[in-house]
């Protein structure tokens, strides 16, 4: 009697240890083709999130491109600065002509920004360059990429 108790309670516990166990693997399974998944999504998702970056900044460089050429109109110079296309000039001459602000922005002392939240750049060129001005981002990585990866108005 003793021994077919025994063997009952030993075969009880190999089934639980069994089933616990097929839990365990489905578990694995079930986590291992979720990895599989997100490894499939995950880059999609992020190229769509740089596209939307990279149309970002140049939707806002066409708006400051628009904002410049208003100032040039206005004023008959290109501004030194892009926060001269939010703030009035100090100079009363300039201020007459002056219709701004240009660029719909929170504050005067804000600046343009891309898709990164890089303040854009604005560079006044030398008379007889060919162009009055450039005006570009810097690109996803910022100051430190090289010039191919530049994005300009």
């Amino acid at each position: 009697m003793q021994l077919v108790a025994n063997i009952e309670r030993y075969t009880m516990l190999f089934r639980s240890t069994l089933k616990s166990g097929i839990a365990m693997m489905e578990l694995v399974i079930y986590i291992a083709i979720l990895a599989i998944l997100a490894m499939a999504v995950v880059p999609t998702l992020l190229n769509k999130l740089d596209k939307a970056k990279v149309s970002t900044t140049q939707t806002n460089l066409q708006s400051t491109k628009q904002a410049i050429m208003a100032f040039y109109t206005d004023a008959g110079r290109y501004p030194e600065t892009l926060s001269d296309l939010m703030r009035k000039p100090l100079d009363d001459n300039l201020a007459k002509k002056w219709h701004g602000p240009y660029l719909d922005m929170k504050d005067e002392d804000d600046v343009p920004v891309d898709g990164w939240g890089n303040e854009l750049v604005y560079r006044r060129l030398e008379p007889g360059s060919g162009k009055p001005y450039e005006l570009y981002s810097y690109g996803s990585n910022g100051e430190d990429s090289p010039g191919e990866e530049w994005i300009y108005a």
